[in-house]
Formats: C-alpha cells, structure tokens, sequence
C-alpha cells in the first residue's frame, strides 16, 4: 500500500518579493462600465448627449443638460462564462451574480434664456470594472511549474535560494519539489549548491525529454469584487448651446482571488504523486480622479462633446497567503542522499507581513464624442476614447521606505508590455411615442504591444440592446449587454520554459432602471 508524505509550507507573502505585476495594474486600470440601462443599451456612447446619470462618468458635462431633478436605481445581473484551451484539452466554468450597476440623483435650477442659464450638481455611483468569475482548466503538461523553479534556482546556494526566492523556488526546494547538488566546501564540510553547468533537479526534469513530461495540470481560479465610482459633478450652461461641468471621482477597488494549482503523476511516471499549490490574494483600496467636459451644440440636431480624465491614484492594501503541499509514493530516503536532500522545514522565512501597502497611478483617458438627436424620433452617437496604458505606475508608500523596491521593474515591464489604445464607443435609440428601441457595439483595442506575440484576440467587444418606457415624471429600461473577448496566456513563463493556454470568456449582464423626474 503506498504511503503518502506531506509536507506543508503555509507562508504569508511579503510583497516586496512577490510584487504587484504589469498584470495587476492593467486590471485596475481598464474600466467598462456598467451603468443606467439605456447608456449600456447605448454601447456606454453618451459623452455628447448628457441628460444620464452614468453618462456623468463619461463627461461631467452632462449634467448641465438637466433642467428638473431626477433619481435612478439599477440593479443587474451578470453571468460569466470562461472557456479554456490547455494543450489541446477545453475546460468551461461560470459565475452568476448580482450587484447594483448605477444609483445617482441629480438637482437642477437651469433655465432656459440668454447667457448664463444657473448651474445643476448630481451624485451617481456607477461599477466600472467586473471582478466575479470562476476560471478552470485541465490538460497535460509538456513542461512544469518546478522547471521555473529549477531555472531561478541556478547558481545559488539552499540558503540563498530560501532568502531570495521564498515564495517561488524556496517554497519547491523546501517541500522536495526541486534538489541541489552536493559538495564539500573548502573546510571539509557538505554543502548544497548549483551552477549553470550543474544545476537544481526538479521532480520532471528527471525524466530527461519534455516528450516524456505528462503529468494532469489542473488550475482553478475563484475571484469576486470590482471597481466602483462615486462622482460629485457640478455643471452649467450658456445659451442652452455650451454646457461645461466638472467631477471629482472616489473610486473603490476590492478583488478577492483564491487560485489553486496542481500537477498529478497520472502515469506513475515518477516518485512524486502530486503537489498542490494555492494562493489568497485579497486587495481593496481608493482611488481619487478628476474629470472636466464640455458638450457644444451649434445646430439644433447636432452635439459634439470632449472630457478628458485625470489618472485614478489609488492607495492599495494586498494581502497574500501562499502554501505548498508535495505528496510522494513512498518513503523519502534518507537526508544526504543528493536526490531527497531533507531541507529545513520552510515555515520560517523571517519576519514576513501579511499585508502591504502601495501606491498606484492609472492612465488619463480623453473622450472625443458625437451625437445626432431628431427630436421624437430618436437619436445616434458616437464616442472616441484614447488610453496610453504605457502611463500605469506603481510606487511604495512612505511606510514602505526601508523595503525592498520593486517598482522600478514593474514600471520597465508596464513599459514594454504595454501601449495606447483606441477604443469606440457606438449607439442608437429609435423612438416610437413614449417606447424606445435601443441598440449598441463597442470595442475596446488590444492593450498589449505587438511586440507581445499576445495577439489581438485581446481586445474586446461589447454588444448590447434593450427596450424603455418613459412618461414625463417616470421611466423605465431594460438592457441586457454581452461582453466577448479572447486571450492568449501563460500558466507560467520563464526564461526557457513556459505554458501558455487560451481562454474564450463571455459576460451577460441583464440590468433594469428605474427613475423619476421632479
């Protein structure tokens, strides 16, 4: 009967060792959002229309275009769906869940007239950004996590390896997932080392031929939360035909993430049965941004409006949990044996916090918008927003000053990984007495350079439609919006190995609004 070794290394992470990646601040700093029913029915192409409490978001401008007060409330429903490809094999997982996508109030004393026609303020809430999916995916490997290790590991020592790598190929070594070679120092005395030309063993490399690799791979991913803003706008209007407006934005960011990786010898390939690996990450923070707009009206029929959007510079708190567990077939033999070197226990890295604080800084954004309005029969519009994604940016907090800093790489990375985009925005609404009909597309570019070989599957598209009903005092509005897009990825990447995979993923939000007008 086989016997089962476990061995468990539950560490929480420094982050100034495992630090914010490129990653992470292109996950805080796109935003799609999720508004009032008709604006999302609309593709979100409200920068030169106004008159919405989610438009404000987009141009605070809007907000000079009302001339009674109103408040709305909308609630959504969302279903994510991920469909991975690892190795040939295809995985599928979902999520359904419910949130508040817009709840705003706006006030109003502009009139109509010549010249300076008084001023109208609104506060809205409004989620920009989707955290809450489920993400799963098997298939057989052609390399291993532990190859990564092995690679990091050459020309160290066990001890420079548990110092300066305990969260990655300190955590392998120290569950037997990797091994050192064997020597004797110049006192006499057995050492532990590698170099490039004698490295590490890793469990796999064993076997000696990437063809014989072929152990089950499985990685789940659970995440929830997202990334909400309240803005406080203020705007005006001249002649009916310029309106200018102004907000101050309070973002909120909160993501709650647990991934699992695992590899399993299937195939009785090796010593080792399996090991698992799992991480809890949770970061929340603010963010504060400002906006200013301003929508013109030179002919009844048409408007043109322009915003620009100041980075968000967000305070962030990370907490990181990281744990190994390594189970094997048999015995493992007895220390000094070069291949089950019996390292320390791993527990004990050092006076390691399990939370950290960091600064991040977002790209300014630039909206360009268009819009035709033909009274009662409906109306088109267009928005053009620009994002150089190259200005994401990280820093430590003063707190943080004797740490080490990572920013500096992180920074490069944004830098090269990264470039401007040109997203589009596009809407109509066709109107027939008090019912509307309305119907959106946008698409948001690829962020990635091409340099990236990521691909432009990346970019993606949202298509969206839905129905209201509005009286003088009272609306209504129904939408549902379908997000699609497509990436390339990697499990994990090093210098000479790497897994990549594939992943399809579509978001179904159904949303209704609710309003009055007084």
């Amino acid at each position: 009967m086989k016997k089962t070794i476990l061995t468990s290394a539950a560490i929480v992470l420094a982050c100034q060792l495992y630090a914010q990646d490129a990653y992470d601040a292109l996950t805080y700093s796109q935003t799609y959002q999720q508004g009032t029913s008709r604006s999302t029915a609309m593709g979100g192409a409200f920068g030169a229309l106004g008159g919405d409490l989610s438009s404000i978001n987009i141009n605070p401008a809007g907000v000079g275009i009302y001339k009674r007060g109103e408040f709305s409330l909308t609630p959504l429903v969302s279903a994510s769906t991920t469909n991975n490809t690892l190795n040939g094999r295809e995985t599928t997982d979902d999520k359904y869940s419910f949130k508040l996508g817009n709840i705003g109030f706006a006030s109003s004393n502009i009139s109509q007239g010549e010249g300076f026609n008084g001023v109208a303020w609104a506060i809205t809430f409004n989620r920009l950004q989707d955290f809450n999916f489920n993400n799963r995916m098997i298939g057989t490997g052609t390399s291993s996590l532990t190859d990564i290790w092995l690679d990091e590991a050459k020309g160290s020592t066990t001890d420079e390896i548990k110092f300066n790598y305990p969260y990655s190929s300190g955590m392998g070594y120290s569950v037997w997932l990797i091994d050192p070679i064997q020597y004797q120092n110049d006192n006499g005395d057995i050492e532990y080392t590698t170099d490039y030309t004698s490295p590490y063993k890793s469990t796999w490399s064993d076997l000696n031929s990437i063809d014989t690799y072929g152990q089950l791979i499985n990685r789940t991913v659970r995440s929830k939360g997202g990334i909400n803003c309240w803005d406080f706008a203020l705007g005006t209007s001249f002649y009916n035909k310029i309106f200018i407006g102004g907000s101050i934005g309070i973002q909120t960011l909160r993501q709650k993430t647990t991934n699992i990786y695992s590899e399993d010898d299937n195939n009785n390939l090796i010593e080792l049965r399996s090991f698992d690996m799992t991480e809890k990450i949770k970061t929340t923070g603010t963010g504060v941004n400002f906006k200013i707009g301003a929508i013109a009206q030179p002919i009844e029929y048409i408007r043109l409006g322009a915003a620009i959007h100041s980075p968000t510079f967000y305070t962030l708190t990370r907490k990181y949990e990281v744990s190994i567990d390594s189970y094997f077939d048999n015995d493992i033999p007895d220390a000094g044996q070069s291949h089950f070197y019996f390292p320390d226990n791993g527990n004990n890295y050092g006076d390691n916090k399990n939370d950290y604080e960091f600064l991040m800084r977002t790209p300014f954004k630039a909206v360009l918008s268009a819009a035709g309005i033909f009274k009662k029969y409906g109306l088109i519009s267009v928005d053009y927003e620009y994002v150089d994604y190259t200005k994401m940016h990280y820093n430590l907090t003063d707190d943080a000053i004797d740490t080490y800093d990572w920013t500096p790489y992180e920074n490069d990375a944004i830098k090269n990984i990264y470039h401007a985009t040109r997203n589009w925005r596009f809407g109509a609404e066709g109107r027939l007495g008090a019912a509307s009909i309305r119907v959106g597309y946008a698409i948001y570019e690829n962020p990635y350079h091409p340099d990236q070989n990521m691909g432009s599957k990346i970019e993606r598209q949202i298509i969206s439609g839905g129905l209201g009903y509005r009286t003088n005092d009272f609306y209504i509005d129904l939408t549902a919006a379908y997000h699609i897009w497509q990436n390339d990825s990697f499990l994990y990447k090093g210098n000479n190995v790497e897994q990549k995979y594939s992943a399809d993923n579509n978001y179904l939000y159904t949303m209704f609004t609710i309003g009055f007008k007084f």
